[in-house]
């Protein structure tokens, strides 16, 4: 359990923030289709939902790359997820990523998590603390043990070993 208060790598700067934001408005000036397939820059103006900017309207830029499974068109009325940038007390830069779905998927995970109780009774209570302690493992031990450069084939062998001495 002491993993759990190892600090998280952080690939953003301090100053960022993953926010909650609307779609205010849409300028499809720059974005062009060939086929099925969009290019360019799609400006958003956006106002944030949650975090320290809560309230302020702001532009953002979708950048659209051509490649379906990534680009995420947006419409007015979007809930959106996208991480902000301040500079002091004003929006240095917003970056829309994609469309908000945390909160469907934590219904989803609460629902797998009930059925897996109810179901699995004792058995899938030691099967959620099994994933619980797996995907801790991944994010506090093996993705930061990656992205820090050390030796992944030991990295990944020590994980493997503490998971199977766990679970």
């Amino acid at each position: 359990m002491i993993i759990i208060f190892v600090p998280s790598w952080r690939a953003t700067p301090d100053s960022a923030e993953r926010v909650k934001v609307r779609v205010l408005s849409t300028d499809d000036a720059n974005m062009r289709q060939f086929g099925i397939v969009r290019t360019g820059d799609q400006g958003l103006r956006i106002e944030i939902l949650e975090g320290r900017f809560k309230g302020v309207q702001t532009d953002a830029v979708n950048h659209l790359m051509g490649r379906l499974e990534l680009d995420k068109v947006f419409v007015p009325g979007d809930v959106a997820f996208a991480v902000v940038d301040g500079d002091g007390e004003r929006v240095a830069k917003a970056n829309v990523l994609d469309h908000y779905r945390l909160d469907t998927q934590l219904w989803l995970l609460l629902l797998f998590c009930g059925l897996l109780l109810l179901f699995g009774g004792w058995t899938g209570a030691r099967a959620l603390l099994s994933f619980f302690f797996t995907g801790l493992m991944i994010w506090k031990v093996l993705l930061p043990g990656y992205l820090s450069g050390m030796d992944p084939v030991l990295i990944s062998l020590g994980t493997a070993l503490a998971l199977t001495a766990c679970i």
